[in-house]
C-alpha cells in the first residue's frame, strides 16, 4: 500500500479480493486463496483503520464450481465461507452481506450466466426475500459484531428498484 494512505482514508475495503469468487478457487477449501483478503484486512488492522468487506453474497464473482452443486452442497460450502470468514477476520467492522439483490441487477439465481444457489438460501419463499434474509442470519451468526450492509445501484432513480429495496428492508 501507498505509505500515505492512510492519512486521506479511513478504511480499507478488499475489492475483489474479498468476493468469494477470488477467495473460492478451489472446491478443496484448504486451496482457497486469502492472500487478497489477508493483505487488506492486516493493513487496517495493523493501521487503526475500519475494514469493510465486499461481499459475501453476489451473482457475479462467485466461485465458478458453486452452481453446479445440488442446493444441499451449496448451503454447506455458503455456510463454511461464512464461518471462515467469521474466524479469519473478526475484526471486520463492517460486511455487505448481499450485494445487487434486486431482480435484473446480480441475484445468484443463475440468469445471464450469474451463479445459481439462491435455492440453497432459501429461494424467495414466503417473503419474495428468503434468501437475502437468511444471509444477513447466516452472517450475524458468523460475524456477531460487525455491521452488516445490503448493498445495490439505481436505488435513487428508479421507483421500481426503490420499491423492491424497501420491500427487502
Amino acid at each position: 500500500a501507498d505509505a500515505s494512505f492512510n492519512k486521506y482514508w479511513n478504511q480499507v475495503t478488499p475489492e475483489n479480493g474479498g468476493k468469494w469468487g477470488s477467495v473460492g478457487t478451489s472446491q478443496d477449501t484448504t486451496k482457497w486463496s486469502w492472500g487478497g483478503l489477508d493483505a487488506a484486512y492486516n493493513y487496517a488492522v495493523n493501521n487503526k483503520l475500519l475494514f469493510k468487506d465486499h461481499c459475501l453474497i453476489w451473482g457475479q464473482q462467485q466461485p465458478a464450481w458453486i452452481s453446479g452443486l445440488d442446493s444441499v452442497q451449496q448451503a454447506n460450502y455458503l455456510e463454511t465461507w461464512f464461518r471462515m470468514i467469521g474466524r479469519k477476520y473478526p475484526k471486520t467492522d463492517m460486511i455487505d452481506v448481499v450485494n445487487e439483490p434486486l431482480s435484473g441487477h446480480n441475484p445468484p439465481d443463475g440468469g445471464q450466466g450469474r451463479a445459481n444457489y439462491k435455492n440453497a438460501l432459501g429461494g424467495n419463499g414466503a417473503t419474495g426475500w428468503d434468501w437475502v434474509i437468511n444471509s444477513f442470519k447466516m452472517a450475524r451468526k458468523y460475524l456477531p459484531s460487525t455491521k452488516l450492509l445490503i448493498n445495490d445501484y439505481g436505488i435513487i432513480n428508479s421507483n421500481t428498484a426503490t420499491t423492491s429495496y424497501l420491500t427487502i428492508i
